[in-house]
């Protein structure tokens, strides 16, 4: 995506200017909402390249055609027009059919991607610490997924999870938040209520909604609720992208 925005920066910038700053954070929107999107399709890198590289080229820097950098019709047009991505899988009700399908488990880099937009959205201007900035394109390995009701629970900590349906729901959504590496290893796959102390004082806001929303017990009934919650607020932050 760096190309693209460089090159969208070169078209507002000096006296020539051909696309205004208006324009600019509707397009920036657009590829935002595809690259979040994407990953809940499970798009891999490959997919990812294709939303912008065909933006990129050559020819979009050409003199010639510098209103398409300014035009996100046209950039829609190109993203629709590549045979290599499917944007009607972003719609919302495809991403809303993935999460609510009970054997959906997303790519745990691919959710840890969105449990991190999802954070940093949640801090509005408030900064990110550094050790979960970006470092060339993965976040830093001190951070890590955390399943709230463990992969492997310690025997009678989780008595709600009785049937085989219940124990498979670990990989949900609504089951997953972000720790640091020494939060989890103090969470490990402890009883509700101890993870409930660390999520309290985790330095992720998305961890420390779940003490304050579910703070009796752990269910599957509540992994249900959550990745609902999650999934409204991915619709309303990035919206379909035909939308934009």
């Amino acid at each position: 995506m760096i190309p693209m925005l460089i090159g969208l920066l070169d078209a507002t910038s000096g006296d020539n200017s051909v696309v205004s700053e208006k324009t600019v954070s509707r397009v920036i929107k657009l590829l935002d909402t595809c690259l979040v999107r994407g990953r809940i399709a499970g798009w891999g890198n490959s997919g990812l390249m294709g939303t912008y590289w065909p933006l990129a080229s050559k020819e979009w820097k050409h003199k010639k055609k510098p209103y398409e950098y300014g035009d996100p019709e046209a950039i829609k047009a190109r993203l629709l027009g590549n045979r290599n991505l499917s944007i009607a899988s972003l719609d919302n009700e495809s991403i809303e059919s993935w999460f609510r399908d009970p054997v959906y488990k997303p790519k745990i880099e691919s959710f840890k991607y969105i449990l991190y937009v999802l954070e940093a959205a949640g801090r509005n201007n408030d900064p990110l610490p550094d050790y979960f900035m970006w470092n060339q394109g993965e976040i830093k390995s001190g951070t890590s997924v955390e399943h709230i009701y463990p992969q492997k629970p310690a025997k009678g900590t989780y008595p709600k999870f009785i049937s085989e349906d219940d124990k498979e729901k670990v990989g949900r959504p609504g089951n997953l938040t972000l720790l640091t590496m020494k939060e989890q290893r103090d969470a490990s796959n402890y009883d509700y209520k101890t993870k409930l102390k660390v999520y309290e004082t985790s330095l992720f806001n998305i961890s420390k909604s779940v003490s304050q929303d579910y703070t009796s017990d752990w269910s599957p009934e509540y992994i249900n609720k959550r990745g609902d919650e999650l999934l409204d607020l991915i619709l309303n932050q990035w919206p379909e992208p035909e939308s934009i």
